[in-house]
């Protein structure tokens, strides 16, 4: 991995960051406002700019190269971005189980 690769991959992972950030903030701003739903939606585009990270960086890791094609995730595919967002960070923590996602609290 060069480091100019890896600049460009984190220029994207802080603008996704950043995506995040605000959809959050404006989130709890309109918290019982009479638009709990927009409130929701926003939330859930916060999770997919996270999820988003975890998807680039896979492609970069399949295809080994970083560049402005690459910025060109799936945005219809929310299911895998939502999906990334909340078990991407715990695939390096430890081992997932099937028991761990059928479980249902």
């Amino acid at each position: 991995m060069t480091e100019k690769i890896l600049e460009e991959f984190n220029k994207f992972r802080e603008l996704c960051l950043i995506n995040s950030e605000d959809a959050i903030r404006t989130a709890e701003e309109l918290q019982n406002k009479s638009v709990n739903h927009i409130a929701f939606q926003l939330i859930v585009f916060g999770l997919e700019e996270i999820g988003k990270i975890f998807v680039g960086w896979y492609q970069y890791n399949a295809k080994e190269t970083w560049g402005k094609e690459h910025y060109n995730i799936p945005i219809d595919d929310h299911i895998k971005k939502l999906f990334w967002a909340i078990w991407g960070p715990s695939f390096a923590k430890e081992k997932i189980t099937k028991k761990q996602i059928v479980t249902r609290k």
